[in-house]
């Protein structure tokens, strides 16, 4: 996992984490907090051996959960991809772990994920495209419960096979933030595996520590999805973040002059 002024949320997330038997080990990467979470993390009971990694620069959520993923000594067939505001039931990650087993050229599966108050947050999605990015349009997967396939689920919680997060060397650190696990899910789709979503389980996500998304967040996703239009679509998926971007903007101004 990546921390990042986390305290509020770490102690949920280590007791959950308790409760299952598949962790063989637990890597926080700090991403240069200004609170106590790299303290913090030390001093939890994470129900396995765990690894702090202080950084000393924030260097983004992708090459950070890199950072962690592929630290040398680390156990397991699978690697569980986690926010700290995450908090999973006891029996998910092994129902999600036997999945990933069990499913013939699955590279990750997620859940289902909600707020603690209840309120659904993004799970898994269909793949953007120019005249989605375009329009500003997010495809939820309507999994109606089962296991069935995504395009992409959400990077807060994702299970990997280690295999295949190799194959696609994990998240690509040209996005300091958002659309790491779009664009990870993407490529392994496109080197032939699986992605997944199991409907019958389900984890709490309060999505950006539960605060309203800044400014500063907004920037970085309009940032990050430039870069993946252009990435995958060229210059007609620049023209649709161009787009985008304006309407963003224009929105912005809207809103400003109504004093909103």
């Amino acid at each position: 996992m990546v921390s990042y002024n986390s305290t509020h949320f770490l102690a949920r997330l280590a007791q959950s984490l308790r409760t299952s038997d598949r962790i063989a080990s637990v890597t926080i990467v700090d991403n240069h907090s200004s609170d106590d979470s790299v303290k913090l993390a030390e001093s939890l009971n994470w129900g396995a051996p765990h690894f702090v990694v202080p950084l000393q620069e924030n260097v983004g959520f992708g090459a950070a959960m890199n950072r962690g993923a592929f630290a040398p000594g680390r156990l397991g067939s699978q690697i569980l991809i986690v926010n700290p505001d995450v908090s999973v039931g006891r029996e998910t990650l092994g129902v999600l772990s036997d999945n990933l087993i069990r499913t013939p050229n699955l590279a990750a599966v997620g859940a289902v994920l909600r707020t603690e108050t209840g309120l659904p947050v993004s799970s898994a999605r269909d793949f953007p495209s120019p005249h989605t990015i375009a329009r500003r349009i997010v495809r939820e997967v309507d999994h109606g419960g089962a296991f069935i396939e995504a395009d992409w689920i959400c990077g807060a919680l994702m299970l990997w096979d280690r295999q295949a997060f190799i194959e696609v060397d994990g998240f690509s650190s040209d996005y300091f933030l958002y659309y790491e696990d779009v664009d990870a899910c993407q490529k392994a789709r496109a080197s032939g595996w699986s992605i997944m979503i199991d409907g019958s389980q389900n984890a709490i996500h309060d999505q950006g520590h539960g605060n309203p998304t800044s400014q500063l967040l907004r920037r970085a996703a309009r940032t990050s999805r430039r870069r993946y239009a252009r990435k995958w679509y060229g210059p007609r998926g620049a023209i649709s973040a161009f787009v985008a971007d304006s309407i963003d903007f224009a929105a912005a101004i809207y809103h400003k002059l109504r004093g909103r």
